[in-house]
């Protein structure tokens, strides 16, 4: 076919039909265009959420490594306050233990220093201390107290 040939038939076609052919494509066209717009926004806002959810994933991740580094920092010193428990404990019975041999031996105590003596014992008490020290304290008790206490709990020489 020849260009003459392709222009007499075009211009056998109606122009209200040639017209439409164009209304048509330019829809098809606009459609195919404005869903193409569509998805790309639709791509662009998954890739962004993405990036977002990424970002996130790190901080939660920093986030948990220094919970379990505070974990670790917590239990040491909880490690570190048991132990210090103990030697308080042990100090606080050698300290009873001492004073009740000693007070024993000379054969009597003063009020001020049976009541020292109590007051240590009850702290040691608390923490849960042995029988030993309770059977001492009980012997220390017996013994003959020099002074007296007022109401308030002061020395009466």
């Amino acid at each position: 076919m020849e260009s003459q040939d392709i222009i007499q038939q075009l211009s056998a076609v109606p122009i209200g039909t040639i017209v439409a052919w164009i209304t048509v494509l330019a829809g098809i066209i606009g459609v195919v265009s404005t869903g193409t717009i569509k998805l790309y926004k639709i791509f662009e806002k998954a890739h962004e959420t993405k990036e977002e959810n990424e970002e996130f994933k790190k901080l939660v991740k920093g986030h948990e490594e220094e919970i379990k580094s505070i974990k670790e920092i917590l239990l040491d010193i909880q490690n570190k306050l048991d132990e210090n428990d103990r030697l308080e404990l042990k100090n606080l019975r050698h300290k009873i233990v001492r004073a009740s041999e000693e007070y024993i031996a000379n054969g009597r105590i003063t009020i001020r220093q049976l009541k020292a003596l109590e007051e240590l014992f009850e702290e040691y008490h608390k923490r849960n201390g042995n029988s030993y020290v309770s059977t001492l304290m009980n012997k220390v008790r017996l013994l003959p107290v020099i002074g007296e206490l007022d109401e308030d709990g002061n020395d009466i020489v």
